[in-house]
């Protein structure tokens, strides 16, 4: 039992953040999405900086959940997210996590249940968006995650888990789209749908 619950907790972690990086070349811009504003001066007003991030963006914490229990193969899963991911573009790239994440899947006659708490905070002092691709590091982070397990309502032990705290822009290109208060974010698993705060 310990390892499933394990495994699945690896994958749940997995499904939402670590994916969000992708060794691919970014998705083409789509009309009237990402890439087609210009830039604006005061904090990313650069030519690699898509004027339409320029802001700061309020994560569907709870979709994200959603997307993440969806990506596992175990029927009946559902995902719960609560608190806030925010994303702050400006001459810094931010992301503030204060934020669970809850993916139930039954096990038997119970259900079980992985708590992922995301605490801090990961900073990019040089990403690009253009042409519907963001890139960058982010060598500032001080993300934590906290996972819990539970079956039938005992606790379960988990293994800790490395995290990165962030999306993972030095490793590979990240597509993205937006268009007036909307963006999304887009890697191989969970796209990150964003509203302008």
């Amino acid at each position: 039992m310990r390892l499933k619950v394990i495994t699945i907790g690896l994958m749940a972690a997995g499904a939402m953040f670590v994916s969000a990086c992708s060794a691919n070349p970014a998705a083409p811009s789509t009309p009237g999405g990402s890439g087609t504003q210009p830039a604006v001066g005061g904090g990313g007003g650069s030519a690699d900086r898509d004027g339409c991030l320029i802001g700061t963006w309020k994560v569907d914490v709870d979709d994200m959940a959603k997307q993440a229990a969806a990506m596992l193969p175990m029927p009946g899963t559902s995902g719960k997210g609560t608190g806030n991911i925010t994303l702050a573009f400006a001459d810094t790239m931010s992301i503030s996590y204060d934020a669970n994440i809850a993916i139930t899947t039954p096990i038997g006659d119970n259900d079980m249940t992985i708590d992922s708490t995301y605490t801090g905070t990961a900073v990019s002092d040089d990403w690009s968006a253009t042409g519907g691709a963001l890139k960058g590091t982010m060598p500032t982070n001080n993300v934590k995650a906290d996972l819990k397990a539970s079956v039938g309502g005992q606790t379960v032990p988990m293994t800790s888990i490395p995290f990165q705290g962030a999306l993972d822009l030095d490793e590979g290109n990240l597509s993205y789209t937006c268009s007036g208060s909307l963006a999304s974010l887009k890697g191989p698993g969970v796209t990150w749908k964003l509203t302008k705060a």
